[in-house]
């Protein structure tokens, strides 16, 4: 059993990053307030999520 909180947080955040992706390519044109109602999570895990895959798309890019 993994009982590491940091390995737990960053398994629960790829797996929330996985709903918004999901979602955005069902709906593209959906807002933050409306991604967050829609999933169940607040706002600001939303935004924390989306800061994450915007880093991380600037890493697999190079910039």
């Amino acid at each position: 059993m993994i009982t590491n909180p940091k390995f737990m947080m960053h398994s629960a955040n790829e797996g929330i990053q996985f709903l918004v992706l999901r979602h955005l390519e069902q709906e593209r044109q959906s807002s933050q307030r409306e991604i967050a109602a829609v999933l169940g999570y607040s706002q600001g895990v939303l935004n924390y999520c989306l800061k994450a895959l915007a880093e991380q798309d600037e890493k697999k890019s190079g910039v």
